[in-house]
């Protein structure tokens, strides 16, 4: 598996809307406590306040820290970025101890932060987007951590419908087998990566 990326002040080197590629730091958040079910210590940063007041419907791109290491990118409006807590916090109270058939990928590793008395932020990365704007975000960044550091983040990443200049050499640890593309990567003579559908019809 690739090194993990443990920087944890965040940029987002984005396009702002002018084809003009921009660097806009993260914007701090408070922090909370809280007691799992299980009695292990977790705290969350609370980044509501981080959403811009004058314009709550305008889209977002955030990010979910576990411990430091950065292990989801999304994008939502309003209280979107809480809602994948909000779920973990509920399934922790009322789940057994096996969470192997909790689903999606990031649902169950949240479950299991929680138990292990994870630190778990919530982070604005850049506000006052499009939906368009942030679906781009979102998945550039997505896809390069993919090709950088593989298996560091806990997003659905189905490697047969992406750029394969965003594939890395290895990755060991794919959630759901089906999503990863065969090992060693092998091209075929129209250009195509073996088990890729990206760019077919």
């Amino acid at each position: 598996m690739a090194e993990v990326d443990t920087q944890n002040t965040t940029t987002a080197s984005t396009i702002d809307g002018r084809g003009a590629p921009a660097e806009r730091p993260a914007i701090p958040a408070r922090s909370r406590r809280g007691k799992s079910q299980s009695g292990g210590d977790y705290r969350t940063r609370n980044a509501k306040a981080t959403v811009p007041a004058a314009a709550p419907n305008e889209a977002y791109l955030y990010e979910i820290h576990v411990d430091g290491v950065l292990r989801y990118i999304g994008k939502g409006r309003n209280d979107r970025m809480y809602s994948h807590m909000k779920a973990a916090k509920c399934t922790e109270k009322r789940c057994g101890v096996e969470t192997a058939h909790l689903y999606p990928h990031l649902h169950r590793k949240l479950v299991e932060s929680i138990r292990a008395g994870s630190k778990v932020q919530e982070i604005v990365v850049l506000g006052g987007l499009s939906d368009k704007e942030a679906y781009q975000l979102e998945k550039q960044r997505i896809l390069e951590k993919h090709r950088d550091h593989s298996g560091q983040l806990w997003n659905t990443i189905d490697e047969r419908f992406i750029d394969p200049q965003f594939l890395p050499e290895r990755w060991d640890d794919a959630p759901e087998p089906i999503y990863r593309v065969p090992r060693p990567l092998r091209r075929l003579p129209d250009g195509s990566i073996y088990g890729s559908l990206w760019g077919k019809r």
